[in-house]
């Protein structure tokens, strides 16, 4: 039953059209018990991914991301990766989520794991969120860098001033990645 559910709610998730879905999310879920849509969000995909990773790919509201953590009450999803060895965090910077979803994960994370965790290739999620920033603004770093374009890094970086100086498998700080730093 958790996983018929799971994978309703993942195909709900990818569907294109947004107008409704977090209606069509509750209407989902209200069809179900509460055990079973606690069973539902930790079951995994051929990707290893849960059906927060596909709220987090899909940029879906940010009620529906709730949802998906108000049914996890040990929130073991956000520290879940997929293949790649990302986690919802990762995603959520690698799509440039909103500052509030961001925000949201960092919340739900009460131990500050998610992080300091490394994917596949070693990066962290900081490191996904600059380099999706150079990618994706880079007008932003023309002339002097303005923070006010920049809240998803700096509110990773306020939860642990350390990460500012944790190396990448590249061998790179994150404000190298970010641009703010010229290479030597």
């Amino acid at each position: 039953m958790s996983r018929e559910l799971s994978s309703a709610l993942m195909r709900l998730l990818e569907r294109r059209q947004r107008t409704s879905l977090t209606e069509d999310v509750k209407t989902l879920i209200d069809k179900y018990t509460e055990k079973d849509l606690q069973e539902a969000v930790l079951v995994k995909d051929n990707f290893g991914r849960l059906p927060i990773h596909y709220a987090c790919i899909h940029e879906v509201p940010l009620e529906v991301i709730q949802m998906y953590l108000d049914s996890n009450t040990d929130k073991k999803s956000i520290l879940e990766k997929d293949i790649n060895g990302w986690l919802p965090i990762h995603i959520s910077c690698g799509k440039n989520a909103p500052v509030e979803v961001i925000q949201l994960l960092l919340d739900s994370d009460v131990d500050k794991k998610t992080i300091f965790e490394k994917d596949r290739d070693g990066q962290l999620p900081i490191h996904v969120a600059c380099w999706i920033l150079i990618l994706y603004e880079p007008s932003a770093f023309l002339g002097s860098v303005q923070f006010v374009v920049l809240p998803r890094i700096t509110k990773i970086i306020s939860v642990n001033l350390s990460l500012i100086n944790r190396v990448s498998s590249s061998h790179s700080t994150v404000l190298f990645r970010c641009g703010l730093f010229p290479p030597s």
